[in-house]
């Protein structure tokens, strides 16, 4: 995805709230505007507002990232806009 794309993420419910759902106090509690029926698919909206290249090293299969030619990646950090600059992502994940 490229700075300024727009594109729909369908959550289904199963990886959402599933059969459980969330109350209209719960929902007050999470911030949610509204409560979510059970087994509810989730649909968001998400745009790319601004996007920064991130070098970091990978670890070696040791985990550490010292010696001769560590290995290096350049990732595309992508963030809204509250958020930017974003953090660089770790390299465990």
């Amino acid at each position: 995805m490229r700075e300024g794309g727009i594109r729909q993420v369908i959550v289904p419910s199963a990886l959402a709230y599933g059969h459980a759902g969330v109350s209209r106090y719960d929902a007050f509690k999470m911030g949610l505007k509204n409560p979510v029926p059970r087994d509810q698919d989730i649909f968001y909206d998400v745009e790319i507002l601004r996007c920064n290249n991130v070098e970091i090293e990978l670890p070696k299969n040791d985990g550490s990232v010292t010696g001769e030619n560590p290995k290096t990646a350049t990732f595309r950090a992508c963030c809204i806009e509250e958020n930017y600059p974003c953090k660089a992502p770790e390299p465990n994940q």
